[in-house]
């Protein structure tokens, strides 16, 4: 806690600058990173001596009070289906501002799949790119998030969403002139699509390079990449879409390289497809295990009822979304 920086630059080198903050450790709950904060929140872990339980809502506001940054952390046991249901409640409840990638695995339950099932029916955070970096064999920096504004901090775009994850290619990326976190609208079903990339950024990737668009219906479009370093394109936009969309970037193997933060449409509704009704009941599941497991929980008993009520209200909020 000694080299904690708050909202100050801890070094710097290289162009490159480092702050230093706190990831906060709540069991079953789920874990937060709480970034750029004018001073640490605590405590770090629930149960720490001297500390009654806490929940994660004391956190994230602990957090934004200080002008912070809530990211809910890709643990291990984010990977869980039925884990970490209060840090899924805050994203769905607008507490969390965006959610760790430290990869492109969509076999894995708590990575960019949990995220595309939050992008089916409308409810996707920034998706925030992260090294996850633990110890001095991994490559810091492998993956990262592309910021898109020159005029907001970097706490400010990451919480509007202008954000594209990537593991190399710097992919610019924009739909009738807007970037990621912005809302859109169209006209005839059809949207104008700008692809710029640094063809340095991923030198080892099988050709050729893809531009794939996916929405609450899972891919519904993608081209071959056949100039050096951007793309122009008019875009049909199929009715069951949903309110949000993401761009991606793919290589010949199919192996994701880049995905953008969501668009969003400030003129659709969420559609009961299969793929959001499926998605709809693996979201109440972690909700449903963590309120189960909080029933029997001496750590967080004291805070329960704060944890239980954050649990019921996202519930009702996905219940809502085809009611």
């Amino acid at each position: 806690m000694l080299e904690f920086s708050g909202r100050e630059t801890a070094f710097s080198r290289e162009g490159c600058a480092v702050q230093v903050n706190t990831r906060n450790f709540g069991d079953i709950l789920g874990t937060l990173s709480l970034l750029d904060c004018h001073r640490p929140v605590y405590p770090l872990t629930f149960a720490d001596p001297g500390f009654s339980s806490w929940s994660l809502s004391d956190w994230w506001d602990q957090c934004h009070r200080k002008r912070g940054l809530v990211i809910w952390a890709d643990e291990t046991t984010r990977n869980d289906p039925h884990g970490h249901g209060e840090a899924l409640a805050g994203v769905l409840l607008g507490k969390v501002d965006a959610l760790e990638c430290t990869d492109f695995d969509s076999s894995r339950d708590g990575g960019i799949a949990l995220w595309m099932d939050l992008l089916a029916l409308g409810l996707a955070p920034t998706l925030a790119g992260s090294s996850g970096t633990r110890s001095p064999h991994t490559f810091p920096g492998k993956m990262r998030s592309l910021i898109y504004s020159n005029e907001s901090t970097w706490v400010n775009a990451v919480a509007n969403g202008e954000v594209t994850a990537t593991l190399g290619p710097s992919v610019v990326i924009r739909l009738n002139d807007s970037h990621p976190g912005q809302p859109i609208g169209f006209s005839n079903h059809r949207l104008a699509l700008e692809a710029n990339w640094d063809p340095t950024g991923r030198p080892d990737a099988p050709l050729p390079l893809m531009i794939e668009i996916l929405g609450g219906q899972g891919l519904f479009w993608k081209s071959v990449c056949n100039t050096g370093n951007w793309m122009c394109a008019e875009i049909p936009i199929p009715p069951d879409t949903g309110p949000q969309i993401s761009v991606r970037m793919t290589d010949a193997n199919g192996k994701i390289l880049a995905q953008s933060s969501p668009f969003t449409f400030f003129n659709r509704q969420p559609l009961r497809t299969e793929y959001a009704l499926c998605a709809t009941k693996r979201l109440l599941a972690r909700l449903d295990e963590t309120a189960k497991q909080l029933s029997g929980n001496l750590i967080h008993i004291d805070r329960r009822e704060q944890s239980e009520a954050n649990l019921k209200a996202a519930k009702i909020k996905i219940s809502s979304i085809f009611s």
